[in-house]
């Protein structure tokens, strides 16, 4: 390129008006890619294998009124529940069936009755280390909901001038369990070793409430009264059915559909907002471009004269249109991946992803398109 011509082109040309194109531009792209980037981690998030979020719900009988009425599942209701089409597994909750005391020392003794349960380990939200329980051992661990410990803290300990509890403190402090029933007693230590978001109630392992029913509990074992499922059926199509069957649910304490449609919709506003920026971009691009032709009319003129043609005068200024958008391209694909770092602290990363860098190399694209029909109408004429 002719370092002469291009200084003589360049000549009238607004750095600011440059710099404000460049700012809008990049602005518009980075909110785009960033905005499909933000979808495609939350998607990954949110349901990992397919398209519809999963849930885990837990589910119990409608209670009308006061009585004794059963409000238990029997095993044909299960195996009805199992065979609807957006189940995926069910499994019942195991409640304790002997009494339950649990104590501990905060500066000041601790005493409460209690309840625990247990379902199986795929249905925890997550598996601590020292959950497992050995047979004979006198040490239980246990699983709380975090609603317990904001209970504790915000209620409980400040009415009663105790200490607040982190969830790393909760793990540490000795637990005292009393079981009884069927004319025996022991007592057990217990030490809390998570805390879930999924599950409402005092989980122990499985194999430590089994064998605690069969000594401490009745002959039989009574029929569950709340289920776990896992489904991937959305929030509506649950409710429904629960609604019909006179069943009402509790899950994670986020719905996980309505977080996808709130996904969905902060997505939307992004690529809107960035799609207004963009085709603002686009404006002022066309006019600084239509000014600076204008502004160089003469000299343009001198130049055909002296025998440059038209379209040579033409990529001048394509050039620097193309390479100023690439440079944009450029600088926005930096910027994505590290304004992504907002939200992966709460959202994990997921697998790479072309798709934001195909859809600004496409808006690069679409921006560069229109400069051609206005550089054949300000320096007209087909090359001689």
């Amino acid at each position: 390129m002719n370092r002469i011509v291009w200084r003589l082109l360049c000549r009238n040309m607004s750095v600011a008006q440059v710099a404000t194109y460049f700012i809008a531009l990049l602005s518009g792209v980075t909110l785009v890619m960033l905005a499909i980037l933000f979808r495609h981690d939350a998607s990954q998030w949110l349901n990992p294998d397919t398209a519809t979020p999963k849930e885990f719900v837990t589910i119990s009988k409608t209670v009308d009124r006061a009585g004794f009425s059963d409000n238990s599942f029997t095993p044909q209701e299960i195996a009805l529940l199992q065979q609807e089409p957006w189940t995926d597994s069910v499994a019942p909750y195991t409640a304790s069936d002997f009494s339950v005391i649990l104590s501990m020392n905060l500066g000041a003794e601790v005493s409460t009755s209690m309840f625990l349960e247990a379902v199986p380990d795929f249905f925890l939200d997550t598996i601590p280390d020292r959950w497992d329980y050995q047979p004979g051992s006198r040490v239980v661990p246990l699983i709380i909901p975090r609603d317990y410990l904001t209970l504790y803290n915000y209620g409980f300990a400040a009415s009663r001038s105790l200490p607040v509890l982190s969830e790393s403190a909760l793990t540490h402090i000795p637990l005292t369990l009393t079981l009884s029933g069927n004319g025996k007693s022991h007592q057990y230590d217990a030490r809390i070793v998570g805390i879930s978001s999924r599950i409402n109630s005092v989980i122990a392992p499985v194999e430590f409430v089994e064998m605690a029913n069969n000594l401490y509990g009745g002959k039989e074992s009574a029929p569950p009264t709340r289920l776990i499922i896992r489904t991937h059926a959305d929030s509506e199509q649950i409710n429904r059915y629960l609604t019909a069957n006179h069943l009402e649910r509790s899950g994670e304490g986020v719905d996980t559909s309505l977080l996808s449609t709130a996904v969905t919709l902060l997505t939307t506003i992004l690529i809107a907002i960035g799609g207004v920026i963009i085709i603002l971009s686009i404006i002022i691009q066309l006019l600084c471009l239509y000014l600076l032709v204008e502004k160089n009319r003469a000299t343009t003129s001198r130049l055909i004269l002296l025998g440059y043609s038209p379209r040579t005068l033409r990529r001048y200024y394509l050039t620097f249109i193309i390479l100023s958008n690439l440079l944009t391209f450029a600088v926005a694909s930096l910027l994505t991946p590290l304004a992504a770092t907002i939200w992966q602290n709460i959202i994990p990363s997921s697998p790479f992803t072309h798709l934001p860098y195909l859809a600004g190399a496409a808006i690069i694209v679409f921006l560069t398109l229109p400069v051609f029909p206005l550089l054949r109408r300000g320096i007209g004429g087909e090359s001689k």
